[in-house]
């Protein structure tokens, strides 16, 4: 019984590695094709005002205003997994982002704070690779929840903007989030697949004999 269960969990965790590394590949592939924007208009400020009272509003790293979304919210402790608050916080995004425009970009950006991988680095590599796995599971999350994936860019800036001090645990965990924001696009949307977008992604994992134990 012990032994079928320890199988069973060793399959599971090599199954979240070798997804783990198809985010990193796909951030590393689309990291050069970030879409244009073009500047705000009234409808896509109306918009965000409406996603601002989702969440903690934030200038993001793009420069969009947005949210910021812990990841003690979205997230079950050192997990890619949404969390059933997470969802809960999703839907109400996923109600907003569907009022979105025909050529509306919504970008989602994962953060980390600056501690280096330790438990979960076989599955990640380093913070820019979590922030990248992160960032899809919310992805994929509004997708399930109707939100049109070619709207979504996908990006992660690891432990490069700080929201709070990464001395202090207070701050540590104001920078484990995801930012979400709108953004007109410069181009024309034409339903292509969702981008994934790490402007500074980190190596590739390389599997271990055994997956790791999760844990953050």
């Amino acid at each position: 019984m012990k032994l079928a269960a320890a199988d069973a969990d060793r399959e599971r965790l090599n199954k979240e590695w070798m997804q783990a590394q198809i985010d990193l590949a796909a951030a590393k592939e689309a990291a050069k094709h970030s879409p244009p924007v073009a500047p705000p208009d009234k409808a896509l400020e109306g918009l965000t005002d409406e996603l601002e009272k989702l969440g903690t509003p934030r200038k993001t790293a793009g420069g969009e205003r947005g949210i910021a979304i812990g990841t003690d919210v979205l997230f079950r402790a050192g997990k890619t997994d949404i969390s059933s608050a997470g969802k809960s916080t999703l839907a109400k995004v996923a109600a907003v982002a569907k009022k979105a425009g025909p050529n509306v970009i919504i970008f989602i950006d994962g953060h980390t704070d600056s501690d280096p991988l330790r438990v979960t680095k076989k599955l990640y590599g380093d913070n820019y690779g979590l922030g990248a796995a992160r960032g899809n599971a919310v992805a994929k999350e509004l997708v399930a929840l109707g939100v049109p994936k070619f709207r979504l860019v996908v990006r992660s800036f690891g432990p490069d903007f700080p929201a709070g001090d990464n001395k202090t645990s207070a701050g540590k965990q104001l920078n484990r989030r995801v930012e979400i924001s709108f953004a007109n696009s410069a181009t024309p949307l034409n339903g292509a697949p969702p981008k994934s977008v790490t402007p500074k992604p980190g190596p590739a994992a390389k599997p271990a004999p055994e997956a790791p134990p999760i844990g953050s």
